[in-house]
């Protein structure tokens, strides 16, 4: 409520929160990587000029490390920052440039852009996605620490960020597990670190690894098993609703489903993206579930009268 106008405030979105805590790049240099995808997506990049770009990437890395010592952009920011850039010039790597060119580029993502670790003391993170999400998990979840017996399921561990957090924070009674679900090949080394990780925050006795693609693993997997599920794999759309399928035969009535990066623009899902896939899901199901939260992130809770989806009505063509 505003004191002074007797009006009640509108909730802020958090979503616009998370897109600010990660819109590290400047205006400027966010125009010259959307001219480069452009350029990418249409299949030319002869008239690409590959200094001009390079010097710009140089450029911007030293003002995010300034921001950084500034105290203005977090750690993980920082990293999701220089990611795209080391993402825009794999894809570059991947066009029709000159040999000399593409020596060029691997050049530059060695001296400039090698993946580093960040500082958490005791960890091998090299990106940081989920501090943002902290306190608003604690917000809502924060009710499931001390539970024994909960049986969590992430699909897409990375590192093992996320699956820490849950470890120390919610998973803390007797007798309950964290099923990780991963390929571990986004780098070489990613498994390592993320065993290391798993180790170092003391309740790798709770976790069961399972390597492999999401729809080769899950089937595997005992229906209705889970009181927690975490869709944080394949970003495809069609991946992303395939993933959501099985981690609803996976969930038992009353469990808690969460999809990362549900809207990360204003506005609805496009459609192709993340979102859209997840809204293609939950159509099939409506009326089967309730929602916890939605925005960056999706949150629903599987009604205790839902139905398996094979189950659900199918409309006729």
């Amino acid at each position: 409520m505003n004191g002074s106008t007797g009006v009640e405030e509108a909730p802020r979105d958090r979503r616009i929160d998370v897109i600010m805590h990660f819109m590290t790049m400047s205006e400027q240099f966010r125009a010259h990587r959307r001219a480069v995808v452009g350029m990418i997506r249409a299949g030319d990049v002869a008239n690409l000029d590959l200094e001009c770009l390079l010097q710009a990437i140089t450029a911007e890395l030293g003002r995010l490390a300034d921001a950084r010592c500034a105290g203005r952009f977090s750690q993980g920011a920082v990293g999701y920052g220089t990611q795209q850039m080391r993402d825009l010039l794999h894809d570059l790597l991947a066009c029709d440039l000159t040999d000399s060119a593409k020596r060029r580029i691997r050049h530059f993502l060695i001296d400039h852009l090698e993946v580093g670790l960040m500082d958490f003391p005791g960890m091998r993170f090299t990106q940081d996605w989920f501090s943002v999400h902290e306190e608003h998990w604690r917000r809502y979840f924060g009710h499931l620490a001390g539970r024994a017996g909960l049986r969590f399921l992430e699909i897409g561990s990375f590192e093992g960020r996320s699956a820490c957090w849950l470890l120390t924070n919610l998973l803390r009674a007797a007798e309950c597990l964290l099923v990780c679900v991963d390929t571990f090949d986004a780098y070489p080394g990613q498994e390592r670190a993320y065993d290391h990780n798993i180790r170092a925050c003391g309740a790798g006795n709770k976790v069961l690894k399972l390597r492999g693609h999401s729809e080769q693993v899950l089937p595997s997997l005992e229906a209705a098993s889970f009181d927690f599920i975490y869709v944080d794999g394949s970003h495809q759309m069609l991946d992303v609703l395939r993933d959501a399928a099985a981690a609803w035969r996976l969930a038992r009535p009353g469990a808690v489903l969460v999809f990362d990066d549900y809207r990360v623009s204003a506005g609805e899902p496009a459609d192709g993206s993340c979102g859209a896939g997840v809204d293609g899901f939950l159509a099939a199901v409506s009326g089967h579930y309730d929602t916890i939260f939605s925005d960056w992130q999706l949150a629903v809770r599987k009604r205790e009268t839902a139905q398996p989806v094979s189950s659900l009505p199918v409309s006729s063509a």
